[in-house]
């Protein structure tokens, strides 16, 4: 009897580990659905954006500018230097540069126009960044993917990827309750956005919560030595807004953590941060209204 009571026990923990298992397999999988849920709404949201910028733009608008272009044949040596506007005409712009090596068959090259969309011809500008601030929750994440969507030469750069990288770090680092407290982070922050820029140019759309006022001002002194533009936005909304987004969540559910930051938000707000960026009141917008604001701020 005692035998057969143990076989008993044997298997219950056998089915028991197997439960488990498939416990945190499923949540796993829920946890890449999520994911691809919150991707699929992202690209939803981004042809709506688009959607609604091409209707309300009038034919002139939509006419076609030019660019200028150098011809280079297949497998000739580029590179995108770090750009500036051209002085030849308003809307022209010279994207190809010949690196100052020889070319393996040279001979010259004429350039040339090439008809772009007018919309990409509205930033001739060199390379900066677009900071999207806020409490968690507010839309950031969200809001910079519709923004990239609406820069030509974008892209976006989530400064959370360096956080959960310094995490990864085995053993782990010190715990503070937040990576941004560790010193590395800032100046990772801005060596990353810095090297990435000087390799492609460009725009890069930033969206991160920095509420406090230290850690900005290493941020954007660090981006500053680097003559790295910032253009500073906080996606702002009454108290009663934020925490109904947070709690209806449909991706992320209620999220504590999220709350926890809605006093520290607020006084941030109120003591520095409202002061030292451009601040979008998202209560009444959509994150594709709120996007279109943005950007039109940017090319402005």
């Amino acid at each position: 009897m005692g035998s057969l009571f143990e076989e008993l026990e044997a298997r219950e923990a056998t089915a028991r580990k197997r439960v488990e298992a498939l416990e945190a397999e499923l949540a796993e999988v829920s946890g890449r659905l999520s994911a691809a849920r919150e991707g699929l709404e992202r690209l939803r949201i981004a042809r709506e954006t688009v959607a609604e910028v091409l209707a309300e733009m009038t034919p002139e608008k939509r006419r076609p500018r030019t660019l200028l272009a150098l011809p280079y044949p297949p497998g000739a040596r580029t590179h995108l230097p770090r750009l500036r506007p051209a002085a030849v005409r308003p809307h022209c712009w010279v994207n190809v540069v010949p690196r100052n090596e020889p070319h393996p068959t040279p001979k010259p090259y004429r350039i040339s126009a090439v008809p772009v969309p007018a919309a990409r011809t509205a930033l001739a500008w060199g390379s900066m960044i677009v900071w999207l601030n806020g409490t968690h929750g507010a839309g950031k994440t969200t809001t910079s993917a519709l923004v990239q969507q609406l820069i030509p030469d974008s892209r976006v750069f989530d400064a959370e990827k360096v956080g959960e990288t310094l995490m990864d770090i085995t053993p782990g680092l010190p715990w503070t309750g937040n990576f941004q407290h560790w010193p590395p982070w800032r100046p990772l922050v801005v060596e990353t956005a810095r090297r990435v820029l000087d390799y492609t140019g460009g725009t890069l759309v930033m969206p991160m919560t920095v509420l406090v006022e230290e850690y900005w001002r290493e941020i954007s002194t660090g981006l500053a030595q680097h003559a790295i533009p910032v253009r500073h936005f906080v996606l702002h909304a009454d108290q009663d807004t934020l925490r109904g987004r947070i709690e209806g969540d449909t991706v992320l559910g209620p999220s504590p953590f999220r709350l926890e930051y809605l006093e520290p938000y607020a006084e941030a707000a109120r003591t520095w941060l409202h002061g030292e960026a451009e601040v979008v009141d998202t209560t009444h917008l959509t994150p594709a209204q709120a996007a279109l604001q943005i950007a039109e701020a940017v090319k402005s």
